[in-house]
């Protein structure tokens, strides 16, 4: 039987990926892209996203996979979630001048920078309806 990771090393081993990969996205070149109406965006939006959504699929089979008490569980998922945004806000704040070079890529950073606060704010209350869940499935596993 192959045991998981402890939870401490599970979650360094996500910050460590997660840095790692939000820097070669941070640092890739990114072609502008507008769109039928307009708008002038860029692929970090869509890799940011994708990064993501694949670090939450990872976090959520790894606390309903493994036996962890409902506080470890909402524990690694706050961390998680904690350092992913804060590492997110950390790397626009220090690439942002990559994005603010000429107006085109201006307008394109802030769209791209506006999808990603709504994505953020969308993946923060995904993430409290699933330890809500998670919540009442190990309470129900308990009681049964």
């Amino acid at each position: 039987e192959i045991s998981p990771f402890p939870p401490d090393k599970f979650v360094q081993s996500l910050r460590t990926k997660t840095s790692s990969c939000l820097l070669n996205i941070y640092l890739a070149n990114h072609p502008l892209h507008r769109s039928r109406n307009g708008r002038l965006s860029t692929a970090l939006y869509a890799e940011v996203f994708m990064l993501f959504n694949m670090q939450m699929s990872v976090l959520r089979e790894y606390t309903t996979c493994c036996c962890l008490s409902e506080s470890e569980a909402e524990a690694i998922i706050s961390e998680a979630l904690r350092f992913m945004v804060l590492n997110l806000k950390y790397k626009q704040r220090h690439f942002r001048n990559n994005f603010l070079c000429e107006l085109e890529r201006c307008c394109a950073a802030a769209t791209d920078f506006w999808r990603m606060m709504e994505f953020a704010e969308e993946l923060l209350r995904d993430s409290d309806l699933h330890l809500r869940l998670c919540t009442k499935e190990m309470t129900s596993k308990k009681i049964g």
